[in-house]
């Protein structure tokens, strides 16, 4: 593929800051796919990715400052601007201003990702430095979670694969592997995956990955997520299902139009499975016997849901607060084969994006968060529209983990998902040709 160097970027000299700044966000891409053992920094927790950032933005901040860079505007960061401000709304009306200024600092950081990937992110080139990165630790969560699946009917529970492990949450305790790898919840892991998928898929198709290696890495991906065992890998199917109605809309209508069903039937599916349980639960919200099935009650999920519409109506304006916890949901946490004990314990946030919003930052927040959701998929669609194959995949892959995942859990705070946004924005300023692949004018002197 021929490179073009946008003029936005060909008039800015080199710089060793620029070179620096580039290669810390690789390294931070890279370690995304490692969320345990957080350090602690002045008794708030970090991990790795989280220094290597500093690394990057430190770096980019001097090649702003000595001219070696410009500040690059994408439209969209007017909604970041706005999504922090009613943020920094709610916390002037905090009734714990420490801890909500603490989660405001972590807020800036989330939303200076975009922007900062945006920057940086200029050519094609940038781009696959992104998609290798992300794919290599992809390689190694889905090298891990297959091994565990490949270990576990030998070892079990109670060896050393119970670190990648975690344990059956409100599922029926028993002989099989739930995965989390490198991270400390499934639904995250799942969030992360779906990511990985979609830029697997764009790296085969532009030529970065051959056919067998990217068959592997596919399935390994796609079988660690669906042992995560978490509602949100319906919205992965979902994506995946909206890949294909995209790839067949032209020449394969009927499967184009079973894959969009597909879409909303996944979606739907998700959020029934994440509404209910076998496993009664104190605070049910309601029972649902069936003649022939053992009773269902309302899941932990549903109950977290109509708390936050609860802790919303009570202050709809401003929220709770930054940082403070959005419900108080107890749930009964079955028997596991690694803690035995059956205990009650609780959820503090409302396990849905667009609830745990709103009620943490009020009906400002709320709006912001939808606005994001709309913005994104008007991209999507308008790509769809042009045969813009890279914008379609990246833009589809964050309604999925924001808007769709986001129904059954509180992914605000994902970091992987901030950067695919700077992802998807880097792919709406590219000139993508009618092959439905990246496509740019050769550089003055290049080779045709």
């Amino acid at each position: 593929m021929n490179e073009e160097v946008p003029a936005s970027v060909s008039e800015e000299k080199p710089s060793a800051a620029v070179w620096l700044s580039k290669t810390a966000l690789a390294a931070y891409v890279f370690a995304l796919f490692w969320m345990k053992t957080p350090l602690w920094l002045s008794g708030m927790p970090a991990i790795v990715c989280d220094l290597v950032y500093l690394v990057a933005a430190a770096a980019w901040l001097v090649a702003f400052v000595t001219g070696r860079t410009k500040l690059h505007w994408h439209p969209a960061f007017w909604l970041l601007i706005l999504y922090f401000a009613a943020m920094l709304l709610s916390g002037m009306f905090s009734p714990d201003p420490r801890t909500s200024a603490i989660k405001l600092a972590t807020q800036l950081y989330l939303l200076s990702l975009p922007v900062l990937v945006f920057n940086l992110v200029r050519t094609s080139s940038d781009f696959r430095r992104m998609s290798v990165a992300w794919l290599a630790g992809s390689g190694i969560v889905a090298i891990i979670g297959v091994g565990t699946l490949l270990l576990f009917p030998f070892f079990g529970w109670n060896s050393f694969l119970a670190a990648p492990l975690h344990n059956f949450g409100t599922l029926p305790a028993g002989l099989y592997p739930r995965l989390e790898t490198t991270f400390l919840l499934p639904s995250i892991m799942v969030n992360y995956l779906t990511v990985s998928l979609v830029l697997l898929i764009l790296s085969y198709r532009l030529g970065w990955i051959a056919r067998t290696p990217a068959i592997v890495l596919g399935v390994s991906i796609w079988l660690t997520a669906l042992f995560g065992l978490t509602p949100g890998f319906g919205g992965l199917m979902a994506m995946l299902a909206a890949w294909l109605w995209y790839r067949w809309r032209a020449d394969k209508p009927i499967l184009a139009l079973l894959s969009l069903a597909a879409v909303f039937g996944f979606t739907l599916l998700m959020v029934v499975v994440a509404s209910f349980t076998t496993t009664m639960q104190p605070n049910a919200k309601f029972l649902v016997k069936i003649h022939g099935l053992p009773p269902l009650s309302s899941a932990v999920r549903f109950n977290a849901w109509i708390d936050a519409i609860d802790t919303f109506r009570t202050a709809p304006l401003v929220g709770r607060g930054p940082g403070l916890d959005t419900v108080r949901t107890y749930y009964f946490n079955p028997t596991d084969p690694i803690t035995h004990p059956q205990i009650y314990q609780y959820v503090s946030d409302a396990h849905n994006l667009f609830l745990n919003v709103a009620a943490e930052f009020g009906i400002a927040g709320i709006a912001l968060a939808i606005a994001i959701s709309a913005y994104v998929s008007r991209i999507m669609i308008n790509a769809a529209v042009a045969r813009r194959e890279q914008l379609f995949g990246l833009s589809a892959a964050f309604v999925s983990c924001f808007a769709v995942q986001g129904l059954v859990g509180s992914f605000e705070d994902t970091r992987s998902m901030w950067v695919l946004l700077g992802l998807v924005l880097f792919a709406d300023r590219m000139d993508v040709g009618p092959s439905e692949t990246a496509r740019e004018p050769s550089a003055p002197g290049s080779s045709p």
